[in-house]
Parts: C-alpha cells; structure tokens; sequence
C-alpha cells in the first residue's frame, strides 16, 4: 500500500460529466488523496460522444487530459485557481469506449462489443500514464441503434436506459449486465489504477 499521507493534489479534469466526475472522485477517495482543489473543464475531446475503438478512446482521452492541464495552468497564471508550492498537479482524461471482441467489420451482425474504461494522466512526468480496463459486455441491439442514431448524438447507455430501465439510485448510469456492474464501476477502476501508477512514479524519483 503506497503512503498517500503527505500528497496534497491539484486536479485539472477535462470533462464537466457527472458520471466522469464521480469516478474520479470515488477513485481518489479509494487512495486515501487529500485533495487541494478539483477542477473540471469543459473540452472538446476531438471524437464522436460515443467512442468505438481503442485509437478513438485514446485520442478522446489524451485530448480531454492535455486540454485541461492547458486550461487549468492558465487559470493558475491568472490567478483564479491556486496550486500549493509542494504539492502536485496532474490533469485527467477518461473515456468509456466500446470494443469490438470479434475479428469482423465493426456494424457486423455477429460483432460484439464490450464496455471498457481508458484513463490518461498527465502530469510534469516526462510521459502520460495510460490505463485501459476490460469492462462488461454489451447487449448488440443496444449498440446497434446507438450506431444507427449515430454515435455523435447517442452513446450506448443511453439506449440500455430506454430499453431496460436500469439505472443506479442517485444516476443515469444503467447497469449493462447481470453482475452489475456500471460505466462509472468500470472508469473508477481505470483513474485508481492510472492513479496508483503515477503515485509510485513519484516515489521513484523522490528516492
């Protein structure tokens, strides 16, 4: 268990989502974090509201992380947002992306899809953290009709809502499968364990 007792922690986030919000912050409550301030800003990801694919979530989340630390460090040079002389920054980027599973075109009949989590970390490390985590599988009608309303507009969820109902007591994230789990289970377990990299990154080169 890494020693978080003496790490005072500035966050730039690039997305103002509840659901993104929660899972962050559920993350870094799981580490034991004194936040110093938490920041969340509106920017633009560069891909469809529904990413498809490991490259499309990637570039969503590196866009959302590399913004918000711009944004963020501007803000602090102008005053509005104050960081601590001895504590760290770091900015997060997080996707909920759905992969294709089977070695067939992506609009495929028989192609399947699961829910994973992708979470970006940058911070005055010489590179970005990067974590992916398997998450559960979709049901293909639901995919289907996001895809045919258009994954600029409508992600899966909110197909899952319509047709099922499930959704957790105070959210609008609905539960993809039997065991339960939702999209902000899924992101909070990619930010912690993004999270816990970056932590033991800078214990390595404090020693």
């Amino acid at each position: 268990m890494i020693d978080t007792s003496n790490i005072f922690l500035t966050v730039f986030q690039g997305s103002t989502s509840p659901h993104k919000t929660r899972s962050v912050l559920w993350a870094l409550s799981k580490l034991r974090l004194t936040l110093d301030t938490f920041n969340k800003f509106a920017v633009d990801s560069g891909v469809p509201r529904q990413p498809e694919g490991l490259t499309q979530a990637h570039t969503g989340a590196t866009n959302r992380a590399h913004r918000a630390w711009e944004k963020g460090w501007r803000e602090v040079g102008e005053g509005r947002i104050r960081v601590p002389v001895d504590g760290h920054t770091i900015a997060i980027g997080a996707e909920n992306v759905i992969v294709p599973v089977r070695d067939l075109p992506v609009d495929h009949p028989e192609q399947r899809h699961v829910e994973s989590g992708l979470c970006i970390i940058k911070s005055r490390l010489e590179e970005d953290i990067v974590t992916i985590i398997p998450g559960q599988m979709l049901d293909p009608r639901d995919v289907a009709e996001a895809r045919r309303r258009g994954f600029d507009r409508c992600i899966v969820t909110d197909v899952t809502r319509e047709r099922t109902g499930q959704c957790e007591p105070d959210d609008s994230t609905p539960y993809h499968t039997d065991n339960r789990v939702s999209r902000v289970d899924c992101l909070e377990i990619a930010v912690r364990i993004a999270m816990s990299q970056y932590l033991m990154k800078i214990r390595s080169t404090n020693t």
